[in-house]
This record gives structure tokens, C-alpha cells and sequence, in this order.
């Protein structure tokens, strides 16, 4: 299971930490575990003056810590721009830039959310990850999250890979407090 911690310290800053969690590949008369790299980083979200757009930078650092199996053994920059625009529909996506194993990896994401009920949303996501010199790996993902208060949320997710390149499955979970 993946986790992402954010925690925003004023209304434009928020830091992160993330950990992909364990990982199991099944190779026929073999399986590998092992847990993944743990990440840092840093998001600022930018005040472009309007009510229906926003905007944010994000930064991060993959740091080298996971089981050797699953690890990029060296530190894995990556810097993108997130969106959002609310119109009947509220809209969102990624654009981001990364390292990965000395390969440049270019990751876009477009995806729709929306209100289940008062404290609840859910969104549903298609995310293309090229990683320099092979094919693109294509993913669909939902999740639902549980804004208790102005200042907690709780959130779930999971996909699947449409493609060979891409995982078969995925689930995670993560916690955000604004203080």
C-alpha cells in the first residue's frame, strides 16, 4: 500500500513524505518482496487570482532506502506543475518530470472528482508515465476521501494498469492535517 503524509503549513506551503510501501512481483516459480524508496517534498501552491483555476509547483526527492529489488539505488529529483479548473465539472491533472534510474521519466495525469456526499469526494484518474527510451505505461485510478474537518482529511485509492508496462493493481492510503 502506498502512503502520502502532507502536512501544510500556511495556505500556499505543504511538505510531504511518501512511501510506495511493499512490493510483491509473482515471476512464476518465484516472488519477490520488498519494501520501495521513501520520498520528500515540497509543494507550493501558486495565487493566480482566480476562483475557478488553481495552480501548484511540486518538488520531491526519492530517496535510495527500499529493499535493492525495488530501489532506484541513487537520489530521483522530480518537479511538476498541478492543476485544477471547477466548471460543471471539477477537472484536475499533472504534468511532472522525473528521474529514475538515470532515465528521464515524463508522468501527465487528467482526471475528474466529485461530491458523494457533504464530507466526502471521489475522484477518477487516467495517468501516462514515459520513462525515456520505452513505451508508456497506462494507469486508471479512483479513490474517495473524508474531510472531517476544514483542517483533516482522510483519503483512499486504488488502479489498475491498462497496459504490460504498467502495474497490475495498486491501493494506498493517506492523512493530510492543515494546521
Amino acid at each position: 500500500p502506498n502512503l502520502l503524509l502532507r502536512y501544510g503549513f500556511d495556505e500556499f506551503w505543504e511538505i510531504q513524505f511518501g512511501w510506495a510501501g511493499e512490493n510483491r512481483v509473482d515471476l512464476g516459480s518465484s516472488t519477490i518482496r520488498g519494501a520501495t524508496d521513501v520520498s520528500i517534498g515540497v509543494k507550493r501552491s501558486l495565487d493566480i487570482h482566480s476562483d475557478a483555476t488553481a495552480l501548484a509547483l511540486l518538488a520531491t526527492v526519492s530517496l535510495p532506502t527500499g529493499n535493492r529489488a525495488f530501489s532506484s539505488d541513487s537520489v530521483a529529483p522530480s518537479v511538476g506543475l498541478l492543476w485544477s479548473h471547477e466548471t460543471n465539472l471539477s477537472w484536475f491533472g499533472t504534468a511532472l518530470v522525473g528521474e529514475s534510474d538515470g532515465d528521464i521519466v515524463l508522468s501527465n495525469g487528467i482526471g475528474l472528482s466529485f461530491s458523494v456526499a457533504s464530507k466526502t469526494g471521489a475522484y477518477l484518474e487516467f495517468v501516462t508515465q514515459v520513462p525515456e527510451g520505452r513505451g508508456p505505461a497506462h494507469t486508471l485510478n479512483g479513490g474517495l476521501s473524508f474531510t472531517p474537518q476544514n483542517n483533516i482529511q482522510w483519503d483512499v485509492y486504488g488502479g489498475t494498469g491498462l497496459n504490460d508496462r504498467a502495474a497490475d493493481w495498486f491501493v494506498g492510503a493517506g492523512f493530510a492535517i492543515r494546521l
